[in-house]
């Protein structure tokens, strides 16, 4: 697990093939689960305890996450010219502030980026962003507005997630009963349940 880490790196700095992506999660779902049959979904299991997941790291959202962070935080280097000569050869006859307000970009915009550039984009038009006095913010649920200065790869991901977050079936299951599912509760069991001997 520690080679992750070097993962991390790569992907902050560039785009994983879709190949190591599959086979990174060939590595890491069958540790998860000792190489015995997984019982819950993958989308599940990158979900965080407190949504009923496992928490672990889903590698291509974790990819977009830091593509968006490097956008952010490198502003002001020189690279970021040749990114808004990119961009704005991929969206003719439109400014940088104008594209990155879009709701949704258009396919053959996205299509004419270079790999690395269409993922920060992907990244950046995921979230639900807006321009507020002079500044872009990204709305989030339970918040009004993030300013790009308070993001991390962490919060960029929990907002990632949050839009692929499916209810688990017997959340509505035990509803019905009149049983609220607790997941810290849950995991918490569970936990004390492995550490009993026997």
């Amino acid at each position: 697990m520690l080679g992750l880490s070097t993962l991390w790196y790569l992907c902050s700095v560039s785009v994983i093939p879709e190949a190591i992506i599959k086979a990174v999660n060939g590595e890491v779902f069958p540790f998860v689960w000792w190489k015995k049959r997984e019982w819950l979904a993958r989308s599940s299991v990158t979900q965080r305890p407190n949504h009923g997941g496992l928490g672990v790291v889903d590698v291509h959202r974790e990819m977009l996450s830091l593509h968006v962070l490097c956008f952010i935080f490198r502003h002001n280097l020189p690279w970021t010219s040749f990114f808004s000569q990119y961009l704005k050869r991929a969206f003719p006859g439109r400014s940088v502030h104008q594209i990155l307000i879009l709701a949704v970009p258009p396919k053959y915009a996205m299509d004419a980026l270079p790999p690395f550039y269409r993922s920060v984009m992907t990244a950046w038009f995921a979230l639900v962003r807006k321009f507020v006095d002079n500044k872009y913010v990204i709305c989030v649920p339970r918040k009004s507005v993030v300013t790009l200065e308070q993001l991390s790869a962490s919060f960029v991901y929990d907002t990632l997630s949050h839009q692929h977050r499916k209810q688990h079936r017997c959340v509505e299951k035990y509803a019905n009963w009149g049983l609220p599912v607790d997941w810290s509760n849950v995991w918490f069991l569970a936990d004390c349940a492995l550490q009993i001997p026997g």
